[in-house]
């Protein structure tokens, strides 16, 4: 194995690392943006009198009606969806390379000659 290629791996696995972080940033925003837009949703809803129960169930049982019904949270669930899975993508190349390392180390150890 040569010198270059080691490099390149490295170099591949500071990217693959890179992507991760970005990817799991991007899923935190899309998390927090679908909390913001479900809390407006309710607050809105609260304000027009559809979230009205007199007990605590009856509330829950119309905040999820609304939540359901509204387009605005199921782009954002969607959202959310779409990043976990770009984030899982992500993880799951810097595990592959993180494997593809500990191989090139046990081959490198295997063809080292001492004495």
């Amino acid at each position: 194995m040569e010198l270059s290629e080691l490099q390149e791996l490295a170099e591949d696995y500071e990217a693959a690392l890179l992507e991760e972080y970005s990817r799991k940033r991007t899923l935190a925003y899309a998390e927090a943006e679908l909390k913001d837009v479900e809390m407006l949703a309710l607050r809105t809803a609260t304000d027009a009198g559809e979230i009205d129960g007199k007990n605590a169930e009856a509330r829950k049982l119309q905040a999820a009606g609304v939540i359901y019904d509204s387009r605005l949270c199921t782009t954002a669930f969607v959202s959310v969806g779409n990043c976990q899975d770009e984030a899982d993508k992500a993880s799951a190349e810097r595990a592959r390379l993180d494997a593809e390392i500990g191989l090139t180390k046990a081959w490198l150890y295997s063809q080292a000659t001492i004495g």
